[in-house]
């Protein structure tokens, strides 16, 4: 029961957050990379090893392999709590060492930080619903006929 709620939260979380991360990443890398990174860029292959294989992998489970999956009201309430730590844990950062994570974050103002903080939550919730319901379209409940035998 626990390791099953456990493996449905992370997957939850990480399955649309992997999609987020993916879509942030390379429009952002397209249109000026400067906006993620400092420091030249990594080897491609490496790239895609931290920025697209994660999302195919866990979206390919999910959409073909997770047959449980059940759309729920709880499942925004988890994302919602993971974007809100996520946030704290920025601002924590950067009081720490003075410096953002990501250099996008140093171009906006609080009030354009916390905007783009809910944005990525609503693309989240979004990327969470067009999930959902790709899922049900790969793993429709075949009926059960009754009274009938072979």
């Amino acid at each position: 029961m626990v390791i099953s709620f456990l493996k449905n939260w992370f997957m939850v979380v990480s399955v649309p957050l992997e999609g987020l991360i993916s879509i942030l990443y390379w429009s952002m890398v397209i249109y000026d990379e400067t906006l993620l990174l400092d420091k030249p860029r990594l080897p491609i292959l490496i790239d895609f090893g931290f920025h697209l294989i994660p999302a195919v992998c866990l979206w390919t489970d999910f959409l073909f392999f997770a047959k449980e999956f059940r759309k729920s009201h709880s499942h925004i309430f988890y994302l919602l709590t993971f974007a809100f730590c996520y946030a704290v844990w920025i601002q924590f950062y950067f009081a720490k060492y003075g410096t953002w994570p990501y250099p996008i974050l140093s171009k906006l103002e609080t009030q354009q930080r916390i905007g783009f903080y809910f944005t990525c939550f609503a693309l989240c919730t979004g990327i969470y619903h067009i999930g959902a319901f790709i899922h049900t379209i790969f793993n429709k409940q075949t009926p059960i006929m009754k009274g009938k035998t072979l």
